[in-house]
C-alpha cells in the first residue's frame, strides 16, 4: 500500500533524509516508507504533546458563549477571522453575524474580544424586537467562528526536535530495538508514546504547549 506524508506534517521527506545522512544509517532510499511513517507519527505525537496544531489552516468551530466579551480559540496564532456568528438556535444565519470591525484579535494569545464600542444588533423574527448584545451571549455551542490559525512555516526549533526524534526512532526500528516504537495496524504511522519523547524534545515543545 502506497503511503504519503500528511499534508500538515512538521518535516518533509527531504529534510528527514538529509538529517539522517548525518547519522550512521544506510539504505535510506529503501526505507522511504518507514521514514514517511515516522514523519507522520512523530508530527502527530508532537502536536498531541503541544495540545495544538502548528501549520496554518482553516477552522470552523462552535464555542459556548461565555457571557463575557472574550472567547479563547482552540488554535493560534490567529491569522484571520472570516466570520463570527452568535445564534442560540445554532442555525448561524448570516443575519446574526457580528461585524468583523467589532472584533479585536489577540493573535498570539488566540483570543478574540468584542470591541467595547461594538454592538451586535438583529431583529428577532418572532417578536420583531431589536436585540442588542455587546458580549458573547451565554449558551451551549451558540457561537460559530470561522478562522485561520497557525504558522506559515514550522518553527525551526520544533522542526529540529522532530528530526532528532526521527533519527532515534529510525535507528531503534532498523536495529530492531524494542519497546520504543511500533508501526500501526494501518501501516501509515509509527506509534510513538509521549513518554518516549526525549527530554530535550519535551523542553522545546513545552514552550509551544497550550494549557487545557
Amino acid at each position: 500500500m502506497s503511503i504519503s506524508v500528511d499534508t500538515y506534517a512538521l518535516v518533509s521527506v527531504e529534510e528527514a533524509k538529509n538529517y539522517l545522512l548525518e547519522s550512521p544509517v544506510t539504505n535510506l532510499d529503501t526505507k522511504e516508507d518507514l521514514i514517511i511513517r515516522l514523519i507522520n507519527g512523530l508530527s502527530s505525537t508532537a502536536e498531541t504533546y503541544m495540545n495544538r496544531k502548528i501549520l496554518a489552516r482553516d477552522y470552523t468551530e462552535d464555542y459556548d458563549g461565555t457571557g463575557t466579551d472574550t472567547i479563547q480559540l482552540k488554535q493560534y496564532p490567529i491569522n484571520s477571522i472570516t466570520s463570527v456568528c452568535v445564534d442560540e438556535d445554532r442555525q448561524f444565519p448570516s443575519s446574526k453575524e457580528i461585524q468583523l470591525d467589532d472584533i479585536i484579535i489577540y493573535s498570539e494569545e488566540g483570543k478574540i474580544r468584542r470591541s467595547p464600542s461594538g454592538l451586535y444588533v438583529y431583529i428577532d423574527d418572532e417578536t420583531g424586537k431589536i436585540i442588542k448584545y455587546s458580549v458573547f451571549n451565554r449558551g451551549k455551542k451558540n457561537v460559530r467562528i470561522i478562522y485561520n490559525a497557525g504558522y506559515s512555516t514550522v518553527p525551526y526549533d520544533i522542526k529540529h526536535a522532530v528530526l532528532e526524534e526521527l533519527v532515534m526512532h529510525y535507528e531503534n526500528i532498523t536495529k530492531k530495538k524494542v519497546g520504543v516504537t511500533g508501526i500501526s495496524a494501518a501501516g501509515e504511522h509509527v506509534s510513538v508514546f509521549l513518554g518516549d519523547l526525549l527530554p530535550t524534545t519535551k523542553m522545546i515543545l513545552s514552550s509551544y504547549r497550550k494549557l487545557i
